[in-house]
């Protein structure tokens, strides 16, 4: 069952995983940005920010 995605959260994501090669990269990614707020991802090289963008 998918969950409801509320208006005030213009992105969300939920249960996300990403796999190169059959090998996961990003695994069980939950993700709700409420309306009018700025977000930035943030992290180590190599941790899934330019994955996680290219999805969002």
């Amino acid at each position: 069952m998918r969950p409801e995605h509320p208006p005030e959260f213009p992105l969300a994501v939920h249960d996300l995983t990403v796999a190169y090669h059959r090998k996961p990269v990003l695994w069980d990614v939950e993700l709700n940005i409420p309306k009018g707020t700025l977000a930035g991802i943030v992290g180590p090289n190599g941790a899934g920010k330019s994955t996680l963008s290219r999805l969002a």
